[in-house]
């Protein structure tokens, strides 16, 4: 029969094209795509699965083909190659609901990594932040480019535990970084730095200690306060009047346009 062999074909050829380990940790750009690259073959199979002919696919089912593809790679390689929606899936619904069990279902069904990877994922990623301090004297993300225009905005979240000293409280501050994407060579690019692989979940920070800061009395500021002004009305009318006999007076004897005045046109 014709399907085994076919069969056969398509898992050889997915074997032999990612046949490297993958990279740790997946970057950005690996990412961004959307979706992973796979032999002709497989492209080929699938186009003709969803389609029946070579006619091209709308939009809709192009992006459910690449979805089936990259199910197809994490099937056939028993995960071992992660695809970008088997990282970016789990992590969104992570980030949007927080059940742990919805995770492991899509697991089970093949669509997303467990989330014990997850959670590898993301302190790897945060050592991969740390260890970047001590080129960029802060901890920023790997596609943020030096020499960009860059808009940021912080807030903080902080819970207050209504303790009675007032200390043993959270304080978090959020931070959204955004630049405009430029295209060609970036000037300085981030090198980030090699992360092995320990399969860590939990992630211990490292102590920051805040600088001492000593409260004292509180002094205006260096110009003192001004005072309440009262503005008489009678002198802000005949002002405005004066200012407004000027202006008509302009525009009634300007000869060289014959400008006219708004409602004394008819005098």
């Amino acid at each position: 029969m014709e399907v085994p062999r076919i069969a056969t074909q398509v898992r050889q050829s997915v074997e032999e094209h990612l046949n490297e380990q993958q990279e740790w940790l997946p970057n950005v750009s690996s990412l961004q795509g959307g979706h992973t690259e796979v032999p002709a073959i497989v492209d080929t199979f699938l186009q003709h699965l969803f389609s029946g002919s070579d006619s091209p696919l709308t939009e809709r089912m192009t992006w459910l083909k690449h979805s089936v593809v990259q199910d197809v790679v994490f099937g056939i390689t028993r995960g071992r190659i992660k695809s970008a929606k088997h990282i970016l899936l789990p992590s969104a619904v992570k980030s949007l609901t927080g059940n742990v069990e919805l995770i492991q279902l899509l697991n089970c069904l093949g669509h997303g990594i467990a989330y014990s990877q997850l959670e590898e994922l993301n302190s790897s990623l945060c050592l991969q932040k740390l260890c970047m301090t001590e080129q960029t004297g802060f901890p920023l993300p790997g596609n943020i480019h030096p020499h960009t225009d860059t808009i940021l905005e912080f807030d903080n979240i902080d819970r207050l535990e209504n303790t009675l000293s007032g200390g043993g409280t959270s304080h978090h501050i959020n931070g959204i970084a955004v630049q405009h994407a430029v295209y060609g060579p970036h000037l300085e690019p981030n090198t980030l730095p090699r992360v092995e692989k320990s399969k860590q979940r939990p992630f211990a920070p490292p102590e920051t200690p805040l600088p001492i800061c000593n409260v004292t009395q509180r002094t205006p500021p260096s110009p003192p306060t001004r005072e309440m002004i009262e503005i008489d009305s009678k002198f802000v009318i005949r002002e405005a009047r004066k200012k407004n006999l000027i202006f008509l007076a302009a525009r009634l004897h300007h000869a060289r346009y014959q400008q006219k005045v708004a409602g004394l046109d008819r005098f």
